[in-house]
């Protein structure tokens, strides 16, 4: 299976390559990091305002979306939803209309922000 993953040097990113690389299958990242010089990369410098191409989901069979701002004491909201909400949905969105099969998509409280 050929696999999308955006967050992919995050700390679940990072596991879940490691995974799907010893299961054999095969990856493409992307976001502004990226997971390792023999996986193919598609660059995004900033998930707030970035053109989803349709052609960066040629023959992917599965996106995994785990890219979005964590750890962060005091996030602008704008910012954050943008990061957080709407770039999910406009892959989302891309990616069907590329004929993905499948969309996993893993979000925590983090992705709010912290409090304190």
């Amino acid at each position: 299976m050929r696999i999308l993953v955006t967050g992919a040097t995050g700390y679940v990113g990072k596991k879940l390559c490691d995974h799907l690389l010893s299961a054999q299958h095969q990856l493409v990242t992307l976001g502004r990091t990226r997971y390792s010089e023999s996986v193919s990369h598609i660059w995004v410098e900033d998930f707030a305002d970035f053109d989803a191409n349709e052609t960066w989901f040629a023959n992917i069979d599965a996106v995994v979306h785990l890219a979005a701002l964590a750890h962060v004491k005091r996030p602008d909201e704008k910012y954050v939803t943008a990061v957080n909400t709407e770039a999910a949905y406009k892959l989302a969105k891309v990616a069907k209309q590329a004929g993905v099969a499948h969309f996993v998509f893993l979000s925590s409280i983090k992705a709010l922000g912290n409090s304190t």
